[in-house]
Order: structure tokens, then C-alpha cells, then sequence
């Protein structure tokens, strides 16, 4: 909510709209490579997805691994654990291209090419610490 009001009022606390127009064009500097590539992205794979009719294809997939829902359960993991396990993957892949960071970025003049690094040894290293984990709690 604090977010949202900050956003909602920066106009006012600039001193001119001259300056709030150098603060955004400076912002969007910094993560206009990123922003860029997501919608060219998404259009790439609409064409390709209803041009070749993977569509239906992947919602076949789709439809056949929901069956494989129950696969835990045969395995010995409890519902607690597999949920656990998916959101710790949502988390650790978030490692790959880390959209949280475009503020940050922002603030701190950086670009992405400059947390790379960092964010990819995150990736490997809490990937390691989390698969231990999750096989060590799953035969416990």
C-alpha cells in the first residue's frame, strides 16, 4: 500500500514534470533491455504457438501429466512436501532472470549484466541447499 501511494504522488514530489520526465527516462535506461525483450518474447511464441498448433499439442500434454498428480502420494511424499518443493522451485528459477531486481536496478544505476554473476551463483548455490534439503526432509 506504501508502493502504491509512493507511486500514486510522484508527480507532486518532483519539482517539475521536467524532472519527473529525467527520473523516468533514467530508470528506463537503466532496465530497457530487460523490459524489451519480454514482449518480443511473448509475440515470438503466440506466432509459433497458433501457426504450428503447438497449442493443442501442449494442452494434450497438459492434460495427460494432471493425471500424474497423485504420483507423490504413491511415492511416500505428503501434500505438504510437494507443495513446499514447488514453491521453493518457483523461488530458486527466479534465480535465472531475476525480474524482481528492476527496481532495484533503478535505484541502484546499475544494469542487468552487473547481478548476473551474482544471481547465477545464487542459482546454483541455493539450488544445491534446497535439493539437500527437500531429499533429506522427503525420507525423514
Amino acid at each position: 500500500m506504501v508502493g502504491v501511494t509512493r507511486r500514486a504522488f510522484a508527480p507532486f514530489r518532483c519539482g517539475s514534470l521536467r524532472e519527473l520526465g529525467k527520473l523516468i527516462i533514467d530508470a528506463g535506461r537503466t532496465v530497457g533491455n530487460v523490459l524489451l525483450q519480454y514482449p518480443l518474447h511473448a509475440g515470438i511464441i503466440g506466432i509459433i504457438m497458433t501457426a504450428t498448433g503447438l497449442v493443442e499439442v501442449f494442452s494434450r500434454f497438459l492434460a495427460g501429466i494432471s493425471i500424474g498428480i497423485s504420483t507423490p502420494a504413491t511415492l511416500g511424499a505428503g501434500p505438504a512436501l510437494v507443495i513446499m518443493g514447488i514453491a521453493y522451485g518457483d523461488q530458486w528459477t527466479n534465480m535465472i532472470q531475476p525480474f524482481w531486481t528492476i527496481p532495484l536496478l533503478a535505484i541502484a544505476d546499475l544494469t542487468v549484466r552487473d547481478i548476473m554473476g551474482y544471481t547465477t551463483i545464487t542459482l546454483f548455490v541455493g539450488g544445491a541447499v534446497m535439493l539437500a534439503t527437500l531429499l533429506l526432509v522427503g525420507f525423514a
